[in-house]
């Protein structure tokens, strides 16, 4: 499954997801040496670095069982403020 995460930075990146749990997500990411471990906390997604990340963005070609996988989430509107 294709994964763009978004950090509080404003920085994205794009990777594949390779394994999920009911609070971990472990993801391999383009130019790094290592998988990136994504654990839930507070409702939060956190990287092994403390920072927060969001997920962007899912896809996936495989439509058989997602529902349960999606239902996770919750979705995250932003709105620009003046």
């Amino acid at each position: 499954m294709y994964v763009i995460l978004s950090y509080e930075s404003g920085r994205r990146t794009e990777g594949i997801l390779l394994a999920v749990s009911a609070g971990r997500l472990r993801v391999v990411i383009r130019r790094l040496n290592d998988t990136l471990e994504l654990r839930l906390t507070g409702g939060r997604w956190i990287s092994e670095d403390g920072s927060h990340v969001e997920i962007e963005s899912l896809i996936s070609d495989d439509e058989a069982g997602m529902a349960a996988f999606y239902s996770r989430f919750v979705p995250l509107t932003r709105t620009a403020c003046n």
